[in-house]
């Protein structure tokens, strides 16, 4: 989806778009934004072979012209990558990642944790754990509540708030073990997602938002987001920037009480595009297409905050649908009667087994899973947010709802659902 946003913004501008992937079928690949699209070999499971895929496919794409921009615009977790092997593609095509050597100051978690510290940046207080000390902590001086996640972790994955020394000692027996765990005092307050784009570490554009609705509730991603001033955030915001010397686009996570008496306290920066590039978009500042002319050597303006509509709202396909099932069920007491089945279905679920999982669930919605005064609420619920815009809604590109399919093509290619639907 958030190719699919990139792909958007830029054929819109007149540029010809080439999308790729490790897997087959996706959303962009039947998009009317994209003129090719190919598949190549993963760059987590073989980096080499898939640098060289992509290198002889940058060859072959390449325009006629050599004065015509040729921009590669990593998507996702694969922007350090491109960092990394910047040299290796620069003479033949343009890489719109921010520099290694600034993303190596906040990027993976346990580097944030430590800038953030020498920098004397407004962000909740962080210990480390590192694979090997994990029977090293001592509860004694850990103070609960706190949140525990993986320094590498994207989209929610591992994130859980922690109550209590024995939930830090089971969230630590089955986190993998290669994971550096990230512990992080429990602010007061909303997660708010600052999504920026910086031309040498000055701010060209930025948008705030909060998630009204996230999936898993506790601690997922956006499922139905609104946009707020981004005032409160600009001071640390434009600090952090320029301590950086960012050149590209990141999202940067906070924490605040608009009621209390505390700045806003950083949390994360996520040194890439982010899932609700979307919403951001949407909201009034052109991310892709203002990084496209970053990358082709274009000196950005100063962000422009009158162009931001702070009242915009949008939805995450099927997302929200499931964060506002997970809210009624928690609440539902005839649910709670079922609770052995609902557990069954979400484990089968979890462990990618997604059709006995369904089975599991029309059979236990046949013995009464679901109250009437749920499922009134349910189609309540849905009403309301039925009519917010999406990636799939914002424009008359019909066959991309087809990237479903690209779970099957996970399945046909790597042997395994993708880490999206996991």
């Amino acid at each position: 989806l958030i190719s699919l946003v990139i792909a958007r913004s830029l054929h819109e501008q007149g540029i010809e778009v080439i999308g790729c992937d490790d897997v087959g079928m996706t959303v962009l690949s039947f998009s009317r934004h994209v003129s090719h699209n190919f598949v190549h070999p993963s760059l987590e499971k073989d980096r080499e072979e898939a640098l060289e895929a992509l290198e002889e496919a940058v060859r072959k794409y390449a325009p006629e012209d050599e004065d015509t921009p040729y921009v590669l615009i990593p998507a996702f977790k694969d922007a350090r990558i491109f960092a990394e092997e910047r040299d290796r593609f620069e003479p033949l095509i343009k890489i719109a990642a921010p520099d290694l050597s600034s993303m190596d100051f906040i990027d993976p978690k346990d580097q944030f944790a430590k800038f953030v510290e020498d920098h004397d940046l407004s962000a909740p207080k962080c210990q480390i754990i590192r694979p090997d000390a994990r029977s090293d902590f001592k509860e004694s001086e850990i103070d609960f509540p706190l949140i525990a996640k993986p320094s590498d972790g994207v989209g929610g994955r591992g994130v859980e708030k922690l109550d209590s020394a024995d939930e830090l000692k089971t969230y630590l027996d089955h986190a993998p073990k290669k994971d550096t765990i990230i512990l992080q005092d429990l602010v007061d307050g909303r997660d708010y997602c600052v999504s920026v784009i910086a031309d040498h570490g000055e701010l060209a554009g930025i948008v705030a938002y909060v998630n009204e609705r996230q999936f898993p509730i506790k601690s997922g991603a956006g499922a139905v987001r609104k946009t707020v001033d981004p005032e409160p955030f600009l001071e640390t915001t434009r600090d952090l920037l320029r301590e950086t010397r960012w050149n590209g686009v990141c999202e940067i996570d906070y924490r605040w009480d608009e009621n209390g008496d505390f700045k806003p306290k950083l949390i994360e920066v996520n040194a890439r595009y982010w899932a609700g590039l979307f919403h951001s978009t949407a909201s009034g500042v052109d991310f892709p297409w203002l990084h496209y002319r970053l990358a082709t050597g274009e000196t950005l303006p100063p962000a422009d905050l009158s162009v931001v509509d702070t009242e915009f709202r949008s939805r995450t396909p099927a997302a929200w649908i499931l964060s506002i099932v997970e809210d009624i069920a928690s609440s539902d007491e005839h649910l709670k009667k079922s609770s052995s089945a609902w557990k069954e279905m979400k484990d089968r679920a979890s462990k990618g087994d997604l059709l006995r999982a369904a089975n599991q669930l029309l059979k236990s919605a046949g013995h009464g899973m679901a109250s009437p005064k749920m499922l009134t609420r349910l189609q309540e619920e849905l009403k309301e947010h039925d009519d917010l815009p999406s990636e799939f809604t914002a424009d008359k590109d019909p066959a991309v709802g087809l990237g479903i399919l690209f779970a099957i093509s996970s399945l046909q290619r790597h042997g395994e659902l993708p880490p999206e639907l996991l």
